[in-house]
């Protein structure tokens, strides 16, 4: 008898304790549920976040441009183009160092006319302006510390150019700095 009331105590404990581990995954599985979508939401928030940035930044340059193809012809653009760098078949601006004080970044473009798009590189300093008034503080947590320093460039198709808001190195385009 003192055997069969050992089997039923062990039954019992493995019962009990196989009912308390299923307990505790399954709460387990539902905090991590209601944290993935804790993630998910602050992640969709971030891209949208992001994305209201990128919009600004894109009709500002659009009123840019738009006032400086219908203003009177800039006479900075050939002291501009007195700056202009080469390096290999690449044409542009602060391309191996920085040599063009009013642009943050590098102008880097296969286009060597430069007459045809240095009237753009004042506009440029729009993405600089929105950059520091936006340096996003946004936080997935209650860490607020973080700041995101991402990278923002411009394509212009009709004028073959990129313009990148850090230096890059045109010899060495695995790094930039900033």
């Amino acid at each position: 008898m003192s055997r069969q009331k050992y089997i039923s105590a062990m039954v019992l404990i493995v019962i009990c304790t196989t009912a308390l581990f299923i307990a505790l995954v399954l709460r387990e599985a539902r905090d991590l549920q209601h944290y993935m979508g804790y993630v998910v939401e602050n992640g969709k928030s971030a891209l949208f976040h992001e994305e209201s940035i990128n919009q600004n930044i894109a009709t500002r340059l659009s009123r840019e441009f738009y006032s400086r193809t219908y203003s009177a012809a800039d006479n900075n653009q050939d002291s501009i183009c007195q700056h202009l760098e080469q390096e290999g078949k690449i044409y542009g601006f602060n391309l191996l160092k920085k040599n063009i004080g009013s642009l943050e970044g590098t102008l880097q473009t296969h286009n060597k006319a430069c007459e045809e798009w240095a009237r753009d590189v004042g506009a440029m300093s729009i993405i600089h302006a929105s950059e520091s008034a936006n340096l996003s503080k946004y936080s997935f947590s209650n860490y607020t510390g973080y700041t995101f320093r991402n990278i923002r460039y411009y394509i212009d198709l009709s004028h073959r150019y990129i313009y990148i808001n850090r230096l890059v190195n045109t010899k060495n385009t695995r790094s930039a700095t900033g």
